[in-house]
């Protein structure tokens, strides 16, 4: 299989097709044999997936905002191929061909609904399949090249998985509406498994936890007929004596015109009667705290933290602060999916090229609030490994001019590296304290040395250097040098 990343291209295009020649050999146009992977797209009628089908477990709020929750972030991430550089670095590939179709995967699904679809089925199933249509092109080298030109998800009870011995690859199978199955090559279904025990297909969370998961829906139908038939009155009017039948009914009657749906208005109670309003029953809110329990505990199998499925009553584990807790979030609960679909995607669709890979962009949700980010920059910036440019890409700002230069701190030299000694004339404060000194020790030398000598001193304040004296002084004539005792 040549290079699925490879990016360019060009030259006309021939679709392979496998599963025409299955389904009666021949080249089959492209709408017959996307048509069988459309009923594959849909679930098929009599298509159960065992005591609790996903259409059940969703119906239990827990789960629901599990599953929701993920796929929608996963979804929503970005998703782009990259090439590795030769130095360890990486070059993102906009006009891979790979790149495209991860942007745009089929006709009818935007990136996010197609993603989010793949993650609700490897929660739920703990397996996601989608059918990768592949082009084979010519090259800019002239050579034939396969392309991937799009992704066809579909539905895991219809797709089944076999595998002949511990050393041949799985083989898949397409479950037909019309009876039989049709068989698909590897490498043209990127097939992203969940926990796995055999390596071959990844375990069900609805088979797994059934029995959590119908104790969820028992208490949940429970709670639903309860409240659906429940006739325990709100209040009740106790009378001192004993009432008639038809005296009853029309207290009855008359209290519910006045009060029933009416709030705040006052209540007048003759002949000794009072109120009692009737509170939950031991019974009552030991059912409660089961349903709390129930969504905890379900809330544990996806590894979400209670509180975002809105279960704020327990005090949370997974850090002190939102920041804490969103890198908590991603770190157990996100970054294991986007890792199966990092590694599924380089194992199906970029394996003739390992400088190609795929990765999610995380940084967004690693965001800060406005002050915590803004002092990582500073720091950053100042030690010199992020630029201006790469600053106003994290806010999502526009480059500027010139904004692609690293800063480097001037006590900072690379290790084992001698430093440049200093210079002396760059310090201002260091120079005048060195001209100091050496005029005292000019008026010290002078008191000792005999007046000839001192000709060497005295246009010492005119001069920058001990040196550049002694120089002047070399250079003027024996006659000068005794006139100057005279001077002196």
């Amino acid at each position: 299989c040549c290079p699925a990343g490879a990016p360019g291209g060009g030259g006309g295009a021939t679709m392979r097709t496998p599963l025409g020649a299955l389904l009666g050999g021949g080249a089959l146009p492209r709408r017959s044999v996307l048509a069988e992977l459309y009923d594959a797209y849909l679930r098929g009628e009599g298509s159960g997936g065992g005591p609790i089908s996903d259409d059940q477990a969703l119906r239990v709020a827990a789960v629901m905002s599990c599953v929701r929750l993920i796929a929608a972030t996963v979804g929503s991430l970005p998703l782009h191929v990259y090439r590795r550089l030769p130095d360890g670095g990486k070059e993102r590939q906009p006009t891979n061909s790979l790149d495209r179709v991860l942007n745009a995967p089929n006709r009818w699904q935007t990136p996010i609904e197609f993603r989010e679809q793949l993650t609700a089925h490897l929660l739920l199933r703990g397996n996601a399949y989608a059918y990768v249509s592949w082009v084979r092109q010519v090259g800019r080298s002239g050579d034939q090249v396969d392309r991937v030109v799009e992704l066809v998800p579909l539905h895991p009870d219809l797709v089944e998985v076999e595998q002949a011995d511990w050393q041949s690859a799985p083989r898949y199978y397409l479950r037909r509406r019309t009876g039989g199955r049709l068989e698909l090559p590897a490498d043209e279904v990127l097939h992203i498994r969940g926990l796995s025990t055999d390596g071959v297909v990844g375990r069900s969370v609805l088979a797994d936890a059934r029995e959590t998961l119908a104790v969820a829906l028992d208490t949940q139908r429970y709670a639903s007929r309860l409240f659906r038939n429940d006739a325990t009155p709100g209040v009740v009017l106790r009378h001192p004596g004993r009432l008639t039948e038809p005296v009853a009914k029309r207290l009855r009657e008359s209290w519910d015109e006045v009060h029933a749906g009416e709030a705040r208005r006052t209540a007048v109670l003759e002949e000794g009667m009072t109120i009692e309003r009737l509170t939950l029953s031991a019974e009552d809110a030991q059912f409660l705290e089961t349903r709390k329990f129930q969504r905890a505990e379900i809330a544990g199998l996806y590894m979400v933290p209670p509180h975002l499925i809105g279960d704020v009553d327990r005090s949370t584990s997974w850090g002190t602060g939102i920041e804490s807790q969103q890198i908590a979030f991603l770190t157990y609960t996100i970054r294991p999916w986007l890792v199966r679909w990092e590694q599924a995607i380089r194992r199906v669709l970029l394996v003739a090229d390992q400088t190609y890979f795929a990765e999610h962009l995380v940084e967004g949700m690693l965001r800060g609030d406005t002050k915590s980010r803004y002092d990582a920059y500073a720091i950053g910036r100042n030690w010199g490994w992020l630029s201006v440019n790469d600053i106003r890409a994290y806010e999502n700002l526009n480059p500027v001019p010139n904004g692609d230069v690293y800063l480097q701190p001037l006590n900072m030299v690379e290790a084992g590296a001698p430093a440049d000694p200093p210079d002396p004339e760059a310090d201002p404060a260091r120079t005048a304290a060195r001209r100091a000194h050496e005029l005292a020790l000019a008026a010290a030398t002078a008191r000792v040395l005999r007046p000839q000598d001192v000709f060497i001193l005295a246009p010492w304040s005119q001069k920058e250097t001990i040196e550049a004296c002694v120089e002047a002084f070399l250079r003027v004539p024996a006659s000068i040098h005794l006139g100057a005792e005279r001077i002196l």
